[in-house]
């Protein structure tokens, strides 16, 4: 096997895992961008054997420079995507769930929306239940 065909295909691969690692924070419209390189580069993988090599060539330095900037491009997504998150947290909302908000925010305002339902849960806690039922 050409030692380029496997250059190329560890290039994508890592481009792949770095788009897909958990806990990641890219939204899905980069992981596609992201998958639509890779996908090109390992297709021209596949199919070398089958490719004039100065095609082949060619190619690959395109793809590889598709990924290298790729790569940065997911770094600064990601980092613009933490910095959105920073001083934000899950907080319930008073109904039994969660929402996005600022750390410290006060949760008074969906709380009131969900007084009627606060209250029924209430009714229902305390109504006994018999045996005959």
């Amino acid at each position: 096997a050409d030692p380029r065909v496997k250059e190329l295909q560890t290039l994508a691969w890592g481009l792949q895992s770095l788009s897909n690692k958990p806990g990641c924070k890219l939204p899905e419209s980069a992981k596609r961008a992201a998958y639509k390189v890779t996908s090109k580069a390992i297709d021209l993988c596949t199919n070398a054997p089958y490719i004039a090599e100065e095609d082949f060539v060619r190619s690959m330095e395109v793809y590889k420079k598709e990924i290298e900037a790729k790569k940065v491009w997911l770094k600064e997504v990601e980092d613009a995507e933490i910095e959105k998150l920073k001083g934000k947290c899950y907080a319930g909302d008073g109904c039994g769930g969660y929402s996005v908000a600022a750390k410290g925010s006060s949760m008074a305002a969906n709380k009131a929306d969900c007084d009627g339902a606060a209250e029924l849960f209430a009714q229902l806690r305390t109504t006994e239940r018999t045996d005959a039922e």
